[in-house]
């Protein structure tokens, strides 16, 4: 009985092997077909990784960009208030012009009409004085007009 039972597992044994090697073809074939399967996988893990790495990268040049555009915003805010500053001075230069140009036609206007009313001597003298006043304002105007030009760019 016991060498019926050693050649019934004997028997067990060899036919378990013999489904053995033919599942270790079967599972071959089925690797070899998987394959490209498992390449496409492999590059599509890569992809997915290189785009999780690349969007961290996008990320961080879109931060940057921000922090870029914040500080060109407040550079421009600085420059447009000074723009207005120089605007403001410019206004109230060209308004002081004008004040000296009709002070200097009113001094014009007293000249000659000292000129044609008397010939002392204190007045020769008040002639003096007027005619230096009348020079240092002709000089002012001078340099009023020429700063125009330099405004007018702004």
């Amino acid at each position: 009985m016991k060498s019926n039972e050693v050649r019934s597992l004997n028997a067990s044994i060899d036919s378990l092997k013999s489904v053995n090697e033919e599942l270790k073809v079967s599972f071959s074939h089925i690797v070899v077909g998987c394959e490209p399967s498992l390449i496409i996988f492999q590059r599509a893990f890569a992809v997915t990784s290189a785009g999780i790495e690349g969007g961290k990268n996008l990320a961080e040049s879109a931060q940057d960009l921000e922090r870029t555009r914040k500080a060109i915003n407040v550079q421009l805010a600085e420059f447009d208030g000074v723009k207005k500053s120089l605007m403001r001075d410019l206004q109230n230069r060209c308004e002081k012009v004008v004040e000296l140009e009709i002070q200097l036609d009113e001094i014009k206007e007293q000249y000659n009409n000292v000129i044609r009313n008397s010939n002392s001597k204190a007045q020769q003298k008040k002639m003096a004085f007027l005619e230096r006043n009348l020079e240092q304002l002709t000089l002012v105007q001078k340099q009023a007009r020429q700063l125009s030009p330099v405004a007018a760019t702004f």
